[in-house]
């Protein structure tokens, strides 16, 4: 059966056309990051910009990008802002120190995202892989809503959530174990050695240079080296259909080997 071309479409004919779901149609209007519909009495009527910012959306999600971060996007394409001033920064070429924006999400957002999430055991769990915090006000606080949406896409797929949240809290040990031999490094090589010197290590300009710049290389040097043992772990696995699983890990490359010159 033809798509229907018209220019306006109720909210099935809009999921048929971008082959989305009405809940997600739903919580992207929620989340702002669509138009609501024009109304027409009880009926809500979708037109071509709709389609159009759905496409997008999708894009940017297959790319990695959080909901969060969409939503900044689309909020500076619409008001000509430019990208240092998205990310915080002054200067886009230190965009790499730019984290996430947190989210706050309360009960029932979180149960329409991952269902089962709110049985008290599996809240539990997600609370100590770090996936979320309780707010203050009762709610919970997402601090990696890439994060999320990964465990949103995998359980889509038909991953268990008690599975994907026990990658999560992996990914968190190991992230705790890469810190602390950091922290370490700095304050035995870095600060002590200063302070030994009777040197404010507190206003040393060289030491805060090091720290301001050493956080955004360090982010990106940690992504980086991610994906390589990643891609390596999906090369080397012995599943079935392993020159597939190769095919596909291969592909999570990004750029070529640079030869720095001597």
């Amino acid at each position: 059966m033809a798509i229907t071309t018209t220019t306006e479409l109720t909210i099935d004919e809009l999921v048929a056309r971008t082959g989305t779901t009405s809940r997600t149609i739903r919580e992207y209007q929620s989340l702002g990051l669509l138009a609501p519909p024009r109304k027409v009495g009880r009926i809500g009527y979708y037109d071509q910009s709709h389609v159009d910012r759905l496409a997008v959306i999708s894009r940017l999600q297959q790319r990695g990008y959080s909901l969060a971060g969409i939503g900044d996007l689309i909020a500076a394409w619409s008001t000509g802002t430019g990208l240092p001033a998205v990310l915080g920064l002054d200067d886009a070429a230190d965009a790499a120190t730019a984290d996430e924006r947190p989210e706050i999400f309360d009960l029932d957002a979180l149960e329409r995202l991952l269902p089962g999430i709110t049985r008290r055991s599996t809240l539990a769990r997600a609370q100590r892989a770090g996936l979320i915090e309780r707010a203050d006000d009762g709610r919970y606080c997402v601090r990696s809503p890439a994060l999320l949406q990964l465990v949103v896409d995998a359980t889509a797929l038909g991953v268990a959530l008690p599975r994907a949240l026990h990658v999560v809290d992996a990914m968190r040990v190991a992230a705790q174990a890469a810190a602390t031999e950091i922290v370490e490094l700095f304050v035995n090589d870095v600060w002590a050695p200063h302070i030994a010197d009777g040197r404010p290590s507190g206003q040393d300009e060289r030491i805060i240079t090091f720290l301001q710049r050493g956080r955004g290389m360090f982010q990106r040097g940690a992504a980086t080296v991610f994906v390589k043992v990643l891609v390596n772990a999906y090369t080397r696995h012995d599943a079935p259909e392993a020159a597939a699983l190769q095919n596909l890990g291969s592909g999570l490359r990004v750029g070529a080997v640079m030869h720095a010159a001597h």
